[in-house]
């Protein structure tokens, strides 16, 4: 799913927030253990640290794993593409091509297929890795994912335009954790939308 590299960036930020505030804290430890700064400064500084890593982790626990709360979005994106839409098919069932027109998947690998079905596993630039299934029904292909943190679909519906193909995609992303809503489904739509376009230009070139 062209998408999900720049919205699932976001899943480690707690954690990257806690290690951060825990090497802070600890920093000043060490520095004050060192004469590098007075007794009253060191103690204030990793008072302060480890209160932040308490309340995130905290945080991060009860909405990740005993609480979990979960935020949504929906995004619908159409586009025009002067090639058959065979080729519009094919190019998006063709999953080692899709780095050429996503920029944030850095490869794809075959898994598994069952008659319709293609099982393929995606690695996106920020390293988060997931299996992405994959079904062809005549001028439509529908994509699915389902992770513990995140589940995402999406239908590929293609049509013959007179000037070649009208690809409309439409998608639908839940994850684990509270995100602003409104930013969400920008970040969804902003991202599907220029998935189409580098998507035409390779279709079209």
């Amino acid at each position: 799913m062209p998408y999900l590299s720049r919205v699932l960036g976001r899943f480690r930020l707690s954690i990257l927030l806690l290690v951060g505030l825990a090497v802070g804290s600890g920093l000043g430890f060490v520095l004050g253990f060192l004469h590098l700064l007075n007794p009253s400064a060191t103690l204030i500084l990793s008072t302060i640290g480890w209160f932040l890593v308490l309340v995130g982790g905290t945080y991060y626990v009860c909405v990740y794993h005993l609480f979990p709360i979960y935020t949504s979005a929906h995004a619908e994106a159409s586009v025009a593409i002067h090639a058959p839409l065979e080729k519009v098919i094919a190019l998006d069932m063709d999953y080692t091509s899709w780095p050429k027109f996503s920029r944030g998947v850095k490869h794809a690998r075959w898994i598994d297929e069952h008659e319709n079905e293609r099982i393929v596993e995606v690695q996106v630039i920020n390293g988060v890795t997931y299996r992405e299934s994959l079904k062809l029904f005549g001028n439509r292909i529908e994509h699915e994912v389902d992770e513990r943190r995140w589940k995402a679909s999406e239908i590929w519906s293609c049509e013959t335009i007179p000037d070649g193909t009208r690809l409309t995609i439409t998608a639908d992303l839940t994850v684990r954790g509270w995100r602003p809503k409104a930013k969400f489904r920008s970040n969804l739509e902003k991202s599907l939308a220029a998935a189409q376009e580098s998507l035409k230009k390779l279709a079209e070139a």
